[in-house]
């Protein structure tokens, strides 16, 4: 689990770096596009699909964990912390 948030945090801290975003507004846009991609895949992944009688089971339990919260969150605030971090270079 921990492991997971490292190699999140790290992987998006370098692409919010190869985006040079310059405002915080923005990280915070590209924080919020990142995790719905993420919500997106995590249902993809704990959904599954009957082909033979068209039913879809979606496991909402895994929502109730307070990991995949944490991990949400460090992807919202992973751009942030790349903006600060190039904008204190700069001065």
């Amino acid at each position: 689990m921990i492991i997971g948030w490292v190699a999140s945090v790290i992987a998006a801290y370098i692409l919010a770096k190869s985006l040079k975003i310059q405002s915080v507004s923005k990280a915070l846009e590209t924080g919020v596009i990142w995790l719905i991609v993420v919500a997106i895949l995590d249902y993809a992944v704990t959904s599954c699909f009957v082909a033979e009688t068209g039913n879809q089971c979606f496991k909402l339990a895994v929502f109730k964990e307070w990991s995949f919260w944490v991990g949400y969150l460090l992807i919202l605030c992973t751009p942030i912390l790349a903006v600060k971090k190039s904008n204190e270079q700069q001065v």
